[in-house]
């Protein structure tokens, strides 16, 4: 008895060992399922798309591996290794720069009212080449020309965008008159802006590109605005007076000059028609003088008898005629009074 109850002591804890190594084993072999099943989950979060209108980049430790990644499926160590970062390089973005006056003051009523005055920090604004104030609203086109630079080279780079496009806009404002920048030369001024933005974009290099500059809006003070609108008004009037006077006097000018060539034409006619008539009176002179050869007497007493033939056709219709002709002993006046 005393040796069977000294065994069973043993024999239970060997069957203990047993059940734990057993145990232990399972354990370890579930743990290296979980650890393979995390690393597996570890390394597929690194995989990644790239949209067809996108360009990755991968960052290992802070710093730029490798080249941009076009569209398509990649992979990158998992944080805290690489970070992968998706840049909408096709997308056109925008971004918009005010300078605007500040919220109008209130009246008791609610009714809004214009400020007395600009207050500085609140009311944006610009000065013009005239030394006179406006206000504008802008809106800037850009897209991500270059992912890298635009990683790299600023924290914000929209910011600094804002920065220069504000830049660009106070310093081109200061060299038009107000009545260009706000009417007549509103077109080039916008063209100055956004190629002034280009420039210290190129210079900066900060990997963005300038599509378009939209002037959304121009506008002189609000206190001061009705007395604009009354100088607009007037040059709109004292416009259409001039174009209207211009259209006049360019209607006179052309019936003048119709009437003009009108008259050059019927002198023209006139001028060809004395001269063939002359042409033809030197020829019928060429054959009088071929029918009396060598008998001058005759012929001046036919052309004497021509010529009072003539002036008598001639002064037929008249009331009073006075024929002056000159002689060979001086000058000889005629005076016919009225037929009776």
């Amino acid at each position: 008895m005393n040796g069977g109850e000294n065994q069973a002591p043993g024999g239970t804890v060997e069957v203990a060992r047993s059940s734990l190594s057993d145990a232990l084993r399972l354990s370890f072999n579930i743990l290296k399922v979980i650890m393979a099943g995390v690393l597996i989950l570890y390394l597929t979060s690194g995989i990644f798309v790239v949209e067809q209108h996108e360009a990755g980049i991968v960052l290992r430790f802070g710093a730029m591996a490798g080249t941009v990644l076009e569209p398509g499926l990649h992979w990158a160590w998992p944080f805290p290794i690489d970070e992968h970062i998706i840049i909408p390089v096709a997308r056109v973005h925008s971004i918009e720069v005010s300078f605007m006056p500040g919220e109008l003051e209130k009246t008791r009523g609610g009714q809004r009212k214009v400020a007395d005055k600009l207050y500085p920090g609140l009311d944006e604004y610009c000065l013009t080449g005239d030394g006179n104030i406006v206000h504008s609203g802008w809106a800037i086109r850009y897209t991500i020309a270059d992912p890298v630079a635009y990683i790299t080279s600023a924290e914000e780079p929209e910011k600094v965008l804002a920065i220069i496009a504000k830049n660009s806009v106070i310093r081109e404002t200061s060299n038009f008159g107000v009545d260009e920048a706000l009417r007549t030369n509103v077109d080039e001024l916008r063209r100055k802006v956004q190629v002034g933005i280009l420039g210290e974009l190129e210079r900066r290099n900060i990997g963005l590109f300038i599509e378009g500059v939209d002037l959304r809006e121009m506008m002189p003070p609000q206190q001061v605005r009705d007395a604009f609108n009354s100088v607009i008004r007037a040059e709109q009037e004292s416009s259409k007076n001039i174009n209207s006077a211009r259209a006049y006097a360019s209607r006179i000018v052309n019936e003048v000059k119709g009437e003009a060539a009108r008259v050059i034409s019927e002198a023209a006619t006139y001028k060809t028609r004395v001269v063939e008539s002359a042409k033809a009176d030197a020829q019928y002179l060429q054959d009088l003088l071929r029918e009396y050869p060598g008998e001058p007497e005759r012929l001046n007493v036919f052309l004497n008898q021509l010529y009072q033939e003539v002036i008598g056709e001639v002064i037929a219709g008249t009331e009073e005629r006075f024929i002056i002709g000159k002689g060979d002993e001086g000058e000889i006046r005629y005076i016919i009074g009225p037929e009776k």
